[in-house]
């Protein structure tokens, strides 16, 4: 008896089944695409399933981060890219699933660090470098400090300790996994996708802004600045989708400049428009601070000035064209900085602007008056607190919004147009002046330290050569290292988790593979 055609092999499921679980580039983004599926039908389903009040304020992101825990204990790489990346559209799933998905970080985080030292304790030796932890270590013990001698309520100041230190606990825990650099390649690829898809549907907002929110239930927001529409995509705001698309841009750039493929750099130019489209300044001037940060690093890279010439000269050229692209926005933003910003009007509107129907949660009020106060007042409170500073949760900080600090009173802001006490939406606005204001000077250095040793950790790592993805990594990682600092002037940056989490990600990528590259040339 012939037999059957296929007999005794797997059926098609079972063999797509196992190829999920090989140690693949495409399996490892099959694998990441499914958690992400998997996170936002926990948050869909539970949310409507759970009764109202405490149970689904805790239940959602707790089963949420439950997921996150139990695929890190397997698969460390798919853990920490999903809630990255989750994390960068949670604003947007709130919008339609409501707020306690976004206690998903909190969760997560909490989880996921007992495992990761648990793991990484064996070879401390090797990870632990003393001069980074040493000074965050500072920061940590002089907010502390600072809390205790200004009296601040145990309530406000140990949430204000963990909301600021989360961020910098998802680095350590990204610096302890072991992401191979296959893996973090795959995942950095699923970002671009996002990022494509984002701007991609940015195009189509673009054309019919009402039109596009109401067909996705979207959130309202239609404006024009400079006479131009401004775009936010499957973004809740435009601040977001600035962001998110300029750091894709970047990782496509460094995928250009270490590859010289022509096609990386016209999908950077074209994902590039992003930030553009956001009309946000902050967005395009860390656009270009990224790409500056590159050049800066390529004599690193070339062997020769004609090479680095050859290599930069059409991404000088696609950048020209952005700007005449875009020429009438620029100017437009220019001319709204100087009135804004350095010839202001005497009388300041008191209405606060706003999303309809949601709270800005970026903090991109346009308040120029509370920023400058907020910077101003910091220097103050380090001067008449010092060395210790105004305590964790009394300035600049969510906490502080919270528990309306009395130090806004003390120093004049509670009269400031976003710094009152019945709408203090602006005192998020900004991130240094919360550090110095909070942890005082002494805290400010080592917080500020801690940033410099990751960028020279960076820098020192970008000159290495051995192997294509290893350097885009290493070279992307800089170059949003540099977006980053221009984001925390006039945002709460390094503990915003909507976009925190994919920087300490990338930054946990490049030092872990540097430890264990480092111990395995000792082994």
């Amino acid at each position: 008896m012939r037999a059957s055609v296929g007999e005794g092999q797997p059926s098609a499921p079972t063999r797509a089944w196992r190829a999920l679980w090989v140690e693949s580039g495409r399996a490892f983004a099959a694998r990441l695409l499914l958690l992400l599926v998997a996170l936002w039908a926990v948050a869909i389903i539970l949310s409507v399933a759970l009764p109202g009040g405490e149970v689904r304020r805790y239940g959602v992101p707790l089963a949420a981060a439950l997921l996150v825990a139990g695929t890190y204990l397997r698969r460390p790489g798919e853990a920490v890219f999903g809630l990255a990346l989750f994390v960068m559209f949670y604003e947007t799933t709130a919008w339609f699933v409501g707020n306690p998905i976004k206690r998903i970080d909190e969760f997560s985080i909490l989880l996921l660090v007992p495992i990761a030292l648990w793991r990484g304790m064996p070879a401390w030796r090797a990870w632990w470098w003393w001069p980074r932890e040493a000074a965050i270590g500072l920061a940590v013990v002089m907010g502390i400090l600072s809390s205790v001698v200004a009296g601040v309520p145990l309530g406000v100041w140990v949430p204000a300790l963990l909301l600021l230190g989360k961020a910098i606990a998802f680095f350590y825990v990204v610096l302890l996994s072991r992401v191979t650099p296959r893996e973090a390649s795959a995942g950095l690829w699923v970002v671009v996708a996002a990022g494509m898809l984002v701007v991609a549907l940015g195009f189509f907002e673009f054309l019919d802004p009402a039109g596009f929110q109401r067909a996705l239930g979207m959130n309202e927001y239609v404006k024009l600045r400079s006479e131009n529409v401004v775009v936010k995509s499957l973004f809740v705001h435009p601040a977001l989708f600035g962001y998110f698309t300029a750091f894709v841009s970047l990782l496509l750039l460094a995928r250009y400049l270490v590859t010289r493929r022509l096609r990386w750099l016209v999908l950077s130019l074209l994902v590039g428009t992003g930030p553009f489209l956001s009309a946000r300044r902050r967005a395009i001037l860390a656009l270009a601070a990224g790409a500056f940060a590159a050049l800066v690093a390529s004599p690193r890279m070339f062997r020769d000035l004609r090479e680095l010439t050859r290599t930069w000269a059409p991404a000088a050229t696609g950048g020209l064209v952005l700007v005449v692209l875009f020429l009438s926005l620029l100017t437009g933003l220019y001319e709204l900085t100087w009135d804004r910003y350095l010839n202001p009007p005497s009388a300041v509107p008191s209405a606060s602007p706003g999303l309809p129907g949601i709270e800005d949660p970026v903090g991109e009020g346009e308040n120029r008056r509370a920023r400058f106060a907020l910077y101003d007042g910091s220097f103050r409170i380090a001067a008449d607190y010092f060395p210790l500073g105004g305590g964790l949760g009394r300035y600049g900080s969510w906490m502080s919004r919270v528990e309306y600090s009395p130090l806004y009173e003390d120093y004049g802001l509670s009269t400031i147009r976003g710094l009152r006490p019945e709408s203090p939406s602006s005192a998020t606005d900004t991130f240094w002046p919360q550090i110095l204001g909070e942890l005082g000077a002494v805290g400010f250095l080592g917080y500020a330290t801690f940033m410099v040793l990751l960028g020279w950790m960076l820098w020192r790592e970008a000159g290495r050569d051995d192997g294509a993805e290893l350097r885009i990594l290493r070279l992307a990682a800089g170059m949003v290292f540099a977006q980053a600092l221009i984001e925390s002037g006039a945002s709460a940056m390094y503990h915003s988790p909507s976009r925190v989490y994919l920087f300490y990600l990338l930054v946990g990528l490049v030092a872990s593979l540097a430890w264990r590259r480092s111990r395995d040339a000792e082994a």
